[in-house]
């Protein structure tokens, strides 16, 4: 175990930390990035070209998980914010509980489960998003998620109350929720509310289908 703020830097070659209490930042230009067990301080994993992910953080401040070319993983995270983003690979997400999340990817998939958040924002140009609420989950969330080519599955904390709009510019849209309906609705848009409550839920899709429970 070590007590204190840890910095690795890598031309060539995998890095890794474990068991520290403090701040992580660990980068790597060519070669895998891993993390786990860390507490307090921020973390801030980044490979150029490589997989980067993080295991058991607990009262983080920043996490902050970049790849250049790679699959970028976390598992249970609590955190003040959360970003996880890679340029060419997957988005892979349990049991986070954070103020802030935000997903990203150009080219791959983002899926997220026992995410306890109050605001996440989700975007991926090529690939599907599918992302899983907890029931510890607030339900005045605010999500936005937009994939340019992909289909999107989101399931919402159970007493989610707010605004919610459903757009798929091609391809169809598809809710269980008890949504009040504002405006015209059809098999590509919906618009309303779910109760009375303050949270905000935006998905679009350009080219796929929508489904939100």
């Amino acid at each position: 175990d070590l007590t204190g703020n840890v910095n690795a830097d890598a031309a060539s070659g995998s890095v890794e930390a474990e068991r520290i209490t403090g701040s992580v930042r660990l980068h790597t230009a060519s070669g895998c990035v891993r993390a786990e067990e860390i507490r307090g301080g921020d973390a801030h994993l980044d490979s150029a070209s490589g997989s980067v992910r993080l295991l058991q953080a607990s009262e983080m401040g920043r996490c902050e998980l970049h790849a250049a070319s790679g699959r970028v993983t976390a598992e249970q995270i609590e955190a003040e914010s959360i970003s996880l983003d890679t340029a060419s690979g997957s988005v892979r997400f349990t049991e986070a509980r954070a103020d802030s999340v935000r997903l990203s990817t150009s080219s791959g998939s983002i899926r997220a489960e026992g995410l306890d958040t109050s605001q996440i924002n989700a975007e991926s140009t090529s690939g599907n998003i599918s992302l899983a609420f907890a029931p510890s989950s607030p339900g005045e969330i605010a999500a936005n998620v937009q994939a340019s080519s992909g289909n999107v599955t989101l399931a919402l904390p159970p007493d989610f109350t707010g605004r919610i709009e459903l757009s798929a510019s091609s391809g169809s849209v598809h809710t269980d929720l008890p949504i009040s309906v504002t405006g015209k609705i059809d098999r590509k848009h919906v618009r309303g509310t779910v109760g009375q409550g303050a949270g905000s839920v935006s998905v679009r899709t350009s080219s796929g289908s929508i489904r939100v429970r």
